[in-house]
């Protein structure tokens, strides 16, 4: 009977961890151990191949390698092996497993990148089909020169714990896969990618590396990064499409890449002046609290979807939970935000020039500024369906920003405005925000809450009242001072404005554009109707060109016949 020498040197050692050398492959190309300060490699049953021995792992390991032609796997016995220069894989279909969950360790030699541009622990050199499991690969950041010039931005000198990027003949690594790894104090980045696809990075740890866990490239397509735990240093940086982040969790980010200072998460980065298209973040979790941006998509991805992720403890002023930029189709859902700093003053969810994205079904408690943020001429959005607890803002649309669909949310503890819409042509229906300890309706609503205005001589600045305003109050202090309406047209068609009068009554026009062809109580052509002091009145737009106008006593008695005269 064949005996594969992997099991029996576990079955002899008594060892049982879930994470035991794989017995998927009926026999190991090699397995290596080290005993009394060399480290050997001893073949398989029946390969054939020679067996090695030095006081380096590198030497063994690329020796061993150099005998897998059709590939193989080679198993790693538990135990530190220090003083790892670079180790290239030299064939495809090769398989690097250590033993237990992280207990083979791999420690990189003091200061491995000088002089070298990489200085890589591990360089896939272009083969496809390999597969890293179980290890600890240690970059021993602390003694690498980590040369990043701030200056001019130049990199070098920056050790990765696993390379797919071949920097000189641009050659990829296909199906790449990395499981129940560890990969911590590397000078730049635990795993990059540069060009290949299907890789696929699962069940891995990634802590305190200089500039960031992981790295997928433009050239890239395709990968996979799931149920991995990121901490200290950066997190996860892509340039390529078709790549799916599911499980994740966030926590103790602190460090930042020191040329770029990005602080960022996760980064969807541009290329070629474009960002990664069909990308998926989901059922992640973020703890933010040094200072970083949970998802920050740049420079017109398309089709991203983000969704089920939990945000807590965002503090950074003025910065983001979630932003995406001038994107297009990103479609977000089922963001939790909890936990935030009450002092400072950020916007949870940002749409920054997106078109045609929908942000539903999301959850933002006590948000310290803004919930969910338009500007830079975001247009042909939907927000519909979410909660957002916000201490000033709870939906702000910027100058610049068209045609958005604000619907069916409840917006509540806002001191200033649930809804801030400086855009134009906004629909808004349906949404509940509170008043004080009650929540009120804006129906059909693209306007303000209780918002104030005060009658002007010419019906301008102050005197003109804002699309669907509620429970306004309209103060005066002249009887005949004015406030004018807003444009009516067919997009507006449904709109209510309703409010009270102080002291004083005003006089009530059409816009000024249209004083010679919108009707107020039938009536057209430079009219005012009179409002008097102390009443409540409420005007209704019925179709694109007619309001119809009605007052109630204090009491709530009709004011019958209000009808409007010629311009005095």
């Amino acid at each position: 009977m064949k005996v594969n020498i992997a099991d029996s040197v576990n079955q002899a050692n008594g060892y049982t961890s879930k994470y035991q050398f794989n017995k998927a492959t009926n026999l190991a190309s090699y397995v290596i151990e080290e005993k009394s300060g060399r480290i050997y490699a001893y073949p398989g049953i029946n390969t054939g191949y020679t067996a090695y021995a030095d006081t380096n792992l590198t030497s063994v390991l690329n020796n061993a390698m150099g005998q897998l032609t059709n590939g193989g796997l080679i198993q790693i016995r538990s135990g530190l092996y220090d003083n790892i220069s670079t180790i290239v894989i030299p064939y495809d279909n090769i398989t690097l497993e250590g033993e237990g969950q992280w207990n083979t360790k791999l420690k990189l030699v003091y200061h491995n990148d000088a002089s070298n541009r990489t200085g890589d622990m591990i360089f896939c050199n272009g083969k496809d089909n390999l597969t890293f499991r179980n290890l600890d690969l240690d970059g021993y950041g602390l003694f690498q020169v980590k040369v990043d010039n701030v200056a001019d931005n130049t990199i070098r000198a920056t050790s990765k714990g696993i390379s797919a990027r071949d920097t000189v003949t641009w050659s990829g690594s296909d199906n790449i896969l990395i499981e129940n790894c560890y990969f911590h104090d590397f000078a730049r980045t635990g795993f990059i990618l540069g060009s290949g696809v299907n890789a696929i990075v699962r069940n891995s740890k990634f802590d305190n590396n200089f500039w960031v866990g992981i790295e997928y490239w433009d050239s890239s397509a395709g990968g996979v990064i799931e149920g991995c735990d990121f901490s200290r240093g950066g997190a996860i940086s892509i340039f390529s499409d078709s790549t799916v982040i599911r499980g994740c969790r966030f926590w103790d980010i602190t460090n930042a890449h020191l040329g770029n200072d990005i602080h960022n998460v996760i980064t969807l980065e541009q290329s070629e002046g474009t960002g990664p298209d069909n990308v998926t973040v989901e059922d992640c979790d973020f703890d933010l609290r040094w200072n970083y941006t949970a998802i920050w998509a740049e420079n017109g991805p398309k089709n991203l979807t983000i969704r089920n992720i939990r945000l807590r403890n965002i503090n950074l002023t003025n910065a983001f939970g979630i932003a995406v930029v001038n994107d297009v189709n990103t479609k977000m859902s089922d963001v939790h935000a909890y936990d935030l700093d009450a002092g400072a003053s950020t916007k949870i969810i940002c749409l920054n020039g997106s078109t045609y994205a929908t942000i539903e079904d999301c959850t933002i408690n006590d948000a310290p500024y803004i919930g969910i943020y338009l500007i830079n001429n975001a247009s042909y959005n939907n927000i519909v369906g979410n909660y957002i607890k916000s201490t000033y803002y709870g939906v702000t649309l910027e100058a610049g920003c068209t045609d958005n669909i604000i619907m069916n949310n409840i917006i509540r503890g806002t001191a200033t405005q649930s809804l801030y819409d400086l855009g134009t042509n906004t629909t808004m229906q349906n949404n509940y925000v509170n008043n004080g300890s009650t929540f009120k309706m804006w129906w059909p609503n693209v306007g303000l809450n209780n918002k104030p205005y005060v009658a002007t001589d010419a019906g301008l600045t102050t005197g003109i009242i804002t699309p669907g305003s509620q429970n306004t109050t309209v103060t005066s202090s002249n009887a005949n001072y004015i406030c004018c309406l807003p444009e009516a047209s067919a997009t507006t068609i449904g709109t209510v404005i309703t409010g009270t009068v102080g002291a004083n009554g005003f006089e009530l026009r059409v816009a000024a554009s249209q004083a010679t062809t919108v009707y107020l109580n039938g009536v057209t052509t430079n009219v005012e109707a009179a409002i008097p002091a102390n009443t409540n009145f409420k005007v209704t737009q019925i179709d694109a060109t007619h309001w119809i106008l009605e007052c109630t006593t204090a009491l709530g008695a009709v004011i019958t016949a209000i009808v409007p005269d010629a311009v005095s």
